[in-house]
């Protein structure tokens, strides 16, 4: 027997959800993103010579992109300076990438 999640479901959309129904759904979601997140992650890695250019590339690292933010360690806070003057022509290139077109910011930090 299967256990209903609410009956407001039930009321609301007209059907019954199990909540197993609801969790499976809700985990698909979230195995979705985790997986555009990572492949995100590896077109970044891929890409970050072009992006940053290949002396930057070697001094900086691409650490996360979640939700329109891609996080970069740099260990120069010259670099750092450099690079914060160059964020939006390196977020315009990073737009076009596959699966980063919803990206937003750049936030770099010491590394």
């Amino acid at each position: 027997m299967k256990t209903y999640a609410c009956e407001a479901w039930k009321l609301r959309y007209g059907k019954t959800h199990a909540a197993e129904s609801i969790i499976d759904i809700a985990l698909k979601k979230v195995l979705e993103s985790a997986k555009k997140n990572e492949e995100s992650n590896d077109v970044i890695m891929k890409s970050w010579k072009d992006l940053v250019g290949p002396q930057a590339s070697h001094r900086c690292t691409p650490i996360t992109f979640s939700e329109g933010c891609l996080t970069v360690s740099v260990n120069n806070a010259t670099l750092r300076s450099t690079l914060e003057m160059q964020k939006s022509k390196i977020l315009e290139k990073l737009k076009t990438l596959p699966n980063c077109q919803n990206a937003q910011r750049i936030h770099f930090q010491a590394g």
